[in-house]
């Protein structure tokens, strides 16, 4: 309700207490909203500086430097690099087992894939253990399990004892010595003796050889005993592998070309017809 001054044109209206209330509750309100918002504000900041922080930072070229990536593990983030520590692969020996009294691999065999691992970077540990796997249950696995922290030229010792395998001396002396039988042919001889000098050669390179023997001199021995090994009826052949044979780098590609080429030798049958006596009559 306006009033008027008596004393003046001006008209007055009064101020009733409700009108203060209700603007102290609006100015409340935007206060609390801007904190509000001020608070706001100050965790997206803090949320920025996170990602940010968790970037790659660009190299001078402007392009993001790689980070190292990770995979999830059983609940817990592991560095790729560190993954083929954990997806390691078992080492394993293939080809057959061993028995207390027989084998389906031979020695060569078994030692060649040993020294594989160990050259694949397999500690010497887990090349004795893929080595026992392929082991048949029975006295001579229990030997070796029982036996404390086997190393591996004990193992390949052991093997050698149990499969039978020839020290470098017997086989270097078999080398020497060996002769064409009269089942075999030139070729079937010839493989006989490349399989010799392999072992030979092979054996001779182990740490554990009670004496080695240089590829030269193997290789000579080998030779000389394909030429005078050779049976009575193959001369020929002898004579065309001569001048293969007085080189001692020719390959065995090379002296197996020369025998599968040459011709078949035989030595006549004597002729039971003449001379034989005739048959008695009754």
């Amino acid at each position: 309700m306006s009033q008027t001054n008596p004393h003046s044109n001006i008209t007055v209206t009064p101020q009733y207490p409700h009108s203060n209330t209700h603007i102290h509750a609006n100015t409340q309100s935007v206060e609390e909203l801007r904190k509000i918002y001020d608070e706001l504000g100050e965790q997206l900041r803090k949320y920025a500086a996170t990602a940010n922080s968790q970037t790659p930072a660009p190299n001078p070229q402007g392009e993001s430097m790689p980070q190292p990536l990770s995979h999830r593990t059983s609940g817990t983030m592991v560095p790729l690099r560190d993954l083929p520590y954990l997806q390691r692969r078992e080492f394993k020996v293939h080809g057959g087992q061993i028995g207390d009294q027989s084998s389906e691999m031979s020695y060569n065999s078994i030692i060649k894939q040993l020294d594989d691992g160990i050259r694949e970077g397999f500690v010497e540990a887990e090349v004795v253990r893929g080595a026992l796997r392929i082991i048949k249950p029975g006295t001579f696995k229990d030997m070796l399990v029982n036996k404390d922290e086997i190393t591996l030229p004990e193992l390949k010792g052991f093997l050698r004892s149990h499969l039978g395998e020839k020290a470098t001396t017997e086989m270097f002396q078999e080398l020497m010595c060996a002769r064409q039988s009269e089942q075999e042919s030139p070729q079937q001889f010839l493989y006989r003796m490349i399989g010799l000098k392999q072992k030979l050669m092979f054996q001779s390179k182990q740490n554990n050889a009670e004496i080695s023997y240089e590829p030269k001199t193997i290789q000579e021995v080998f030779l000389h005993t394909i030429y005078q090994g050779l049976g009575p009826k193959h001369t020929e052949l002898r004579q065309r592998l001569r001048p293969l044979i007085s080189n001692s780098r020719v390959t065995d590609e090379e002296i197996l070309g020369q025998t599968s080429s040459a011709p078949v030798e035989s030595t006549p049958l004597p002729d039971k017809g003449k001379n034989s006596p005739l048959p008695k009559m009754h």
